[in-house]
């Protein structure tokens, strides 16, 4: 019985990782660099891990760079694909970009990407908002 269990280990330890799956969205235009990945199991849809990357253009050019923490949801059920992104850059502003793409033709997505910059000045709330096209991909 145990030298079962443990050829049973073994040949489930072998068998090649099939249950991952991934998720990843890319926009370019005038406005701004938009770029995420998600690794993600392809039973429960679980994001196993995840890179996101942001340049704003323009006047007040930014930069950032988001991990998996700063993934405050995301949405993926075969038709329809959302990345809410979340992140504080210091005291007095955050930036949050969210992705909302829907299927087309194949595992092909198109949509919409939108940048909220949230920051204080003189003691004021600011929400500055950009939008563009992105498409996305999934297997």
């Amino acid at each position: 019985m145990r030298h079962a269990l443990t050829v049973l280990l073994f040949a489930v330890a072998a068998t090649p990782a099939a249950a991952m799956g991934g998720a990843w969205c890319d926009a370019d235009d005038a406005k701004a660099t938009v770029s995420v990945q998600a690794a993600l199991t392809r039973a429960a849809g679980a994001v196993v891990t995840f890179e996101g990357k942001l340049a704003v253009k323009g006047e007040k050019p930014l930069a950032a760079v988001f991990g998996r923490d700063d993934l405050a949801q995301f949405w993926f059920d075969g038709t329809e694909m959302r990345f809410l992104l979340y992140r504080e850059a210091d005291d007095t502003s955050a930036i949050e970009v969210e992705i909302r793409a829907s299927a087309g033709e194949e595992e092909n997505y198109a949509g919409e990407y939108r940048i909220r910059l949230h920051a204080v000045a003189d003691g004021e709330s600011v929400v500055t908002e950009q939008t563009g096209p992105v498409s996305c991909s999934a297997d």
